[in-house]
């Protein structure tokens, strides 16, 4: 009965700590002790709920890393215990989740990386091995835990190069797959790898994830699949020069400003901070800039999933210019979005709203009617009237549902 509620605080834990920011700061201290505990059990599925739950505390979208809560896992030792999971478990999933949340430990913070390194057994080529393990769940996870090492870390990937580097075609039948999981994580570790892909030029091999990833943004119908791409995009909007550039050149903006208006809240999230992240660079900044102009309500539902990340300062003086400027008058089938957003009492629940004709309104015409006529000029007259500066509402004082 114990191990059960052991799992079972586990995976609620682990839930929480994909939440707002404030869960994990609140959750770290308290919690890291008893979780690194958890990696001591017998029961496997325990060990692999505490040491997911473990890395969700030191990572958020967008690979923003929270060196308190990494710092706390290392204190308790719980890279010591990670890395003996990762070198001696029997159970090929334990050892790569242990891989990947060492990772995540190290991730963006010097004094982690240098911990886990110190750990005994602790090597690069015990995760390598792990990408000819023969299971793909188990490949495709050791092959993230080497992205995430090698992540904005030239030292770690001249470490990883020494050892003879990697090969293009150990993810081909990844990038290939029909499961879109698959190609969304080996792409987001292929633009990563890229310097030390020995078998193929960078540029291509960068390219070439990075159209996939865009491909699956455009094209998938899986809320899952949708958040995740989302998160990789905002992951390589703060990586090596040129990459950035290349996601902005083939229509990122665009598809990520339509995933701020589906019904699922986490991938309007991730959407959201990947655009956040986008907008520092100038060619992005316009493109957002003319799509919230056309569409007023972007505006505020980037505002509401990035209180804590700000959007630029340049993009928000450009866009108060723009306010003053006057807007041009919301189109007709916008106009149910704008309503059902300004009439929600709590702006957390907007996200999740179904009124299935009120999505459909974005992408297709609807046939204007004397109703709508009249609809349309009640709302210009009430909530679409031209945006002013001195009356326009806060949106920073609204809690967001997905602080990620």
């Amino acid at each position: 009965m114990t191990e059960n509620l052991h799992y079972i605080g586990s995976e609620a834990l682990s839930v929480l700590a994909q939440g707002p920011i404030s869960y994990r700061n609140e959750i770290a201290p308290q919690g890291t002790l008893t979780l690194v505990q958890l990696l001591r059990t017998q029961r496997e599925d325990i060990v692999l709920s505490a040491t997911r739950t473990l890395r969700h505390l030191c990572v958020a979208t967008g690979f923003v890393a929270y060196h308190n809560n990494q710092q706390l896992i290392t204190q308790t030792n719980g890279a010591k215990q990670l890395t003996a999971l990762m070198a001696n478990s029997k159970n090929l999933y334990i050892k790569v989740e242990a891989a990947l949340t060492l990772a995540y430990i190290s991730l963006g913070n010097l004094t982690t990386m240098e911990t886990v390194k110190r750990s005994a057994n602790f090597s690069y080529s015990l995760i390598m091995n792990l990408l000819h393990c023969g299971d793909k769940k188990a490949q495709l996870t050791a092959g993230m835990a080497l992205a995430t090492f090698a992540y904005n870390s030239t030292s770690q990937q001249r470490e990883m190069a020494e050892l003879g580097g990697v090969r293009l075609s150990w993810f081909r039948a990844f990038l290939e797959s029909d499961d879109e999981y698959f190609r969304c994580s080996s792409a987001f570790q292929i633009v990563i790898l890229a310097r030390i892909i020995t078998d193929e030029d960078k540029a291509i091999t960068s390219a070439m994830g990075i159209r996939i990833l865009i491909d699956l943004l455009e094209n998938s119908v899986n809320d899952a699949i949708l958040t995740l791409a989302a998160d990789c995009v905002a992951r390589l909007t703060h990586t090596r020069s040129g990459v950035p550039q290349a996601i902005i050149a083939i229509d990122a903006v665009d598809f990520l400003c339509h995933l701020l208006l589906v019904s699922d809240q986490w991938v309007q999230g991730n959407a959201a901070i990947a655009l956040t992240y986008l907008a520092n660079f100038h060619k992005a900044e316009r493109q957002l800039l003319h799509k919230c102009r056309k569409k007023p309500l972007l505006i505020k539902v980037l505002q509401t999933y990035t209180q804590d990340r700000k959007l630029p300062e340049s993009f928000m003086e450009n866009w108060k210019h723009y306010k003053k400027l006057g807007l041009p008058p919301i189109q007709l089938n916008e106009v149910k979005f704008e309503r059902a957003y300004h009439e929600m009492n709590d702006v957390d629940q907007w996200p999740m709203m179904q009124d299935k004709d009120a999505h459909e309104g974005v992408s297709v015409d609807i046939n204007v009617t004397e109703t709508d006529r009249l609809a349309v000029k009640r709302a210009k007259s009430s909530i679409l009237k031209p945006w002013n500066p001195e009356g326009t509402s806060n949106i920073d004082d609204t809690v967001g549902a997905n602080n990620m």
